[in-house]
């Protein structure tokens, strides 16, 4: 009996865990950059976040190419579509199941999950138009500067 209790504790351990060692991380999902250390003003920038594919819009630059990610032993890589530049974009650390923080140097930007209205992953998955995400984007935003 103490075997098994052991192989399935191994199992566990092993399977919770990827060949690379790190923790499965989840940060799929829709989110918002609440706060970055590194610049004296934050702007309001929105996060989707696929299984595999970052996606950035802010009012700047609108939406951002895609990028792929991945996370190797608690590091998040961002690479380009064509995966040949790969770049460090920080430590990962999950504060709560809405918010998680990237660390890289001095500079820690902190994600907070979009929780109403309309997302980016609605407009790119073609869920809703591009003037509805912009009217809930521009809400958010202005809640934010306030």
């Amino acid at each position: 009996m103490k075997s098994i209790l052991f192989t399935i504790c191994l199992f566990l351990c092993f399977s919770s865990c990827d060949s690379n060692g790190s923790a499965n991380i989840d940060i799929t999902g829709n989110w918002f950059s609440h706060r970055n250390t590194s610049r004296d003003v934050n702007y309001y920038v929105e996060t989707f976040i696929s299984k595999d594919k970052f996606y950035d819009y802010n009012t700047f630059s609108g939406l951002s190419p895609e990028l792929n990610y991945e996370i190797k032993e608690g590091v998040l890589y961002k690479t380009s579509f064509n995966n040949k530049d790969k770049r460090e974009s920080g430590a990962f650390e999950r504060i709560d199941t809405n918010t998680f923080s990237l660390k890289n140097n001095d500079e820690v930007i902190v994600f907070k999950r979009v929780m109403k209205g309309i997302t980016l992953e609605d407009f790119l998955n073609n869920k809703a138009s591009g003037d509805d995400y912009w009217k809930n984007f521009s809400k958010r935003k202005q809640k934010f500067e306030n």
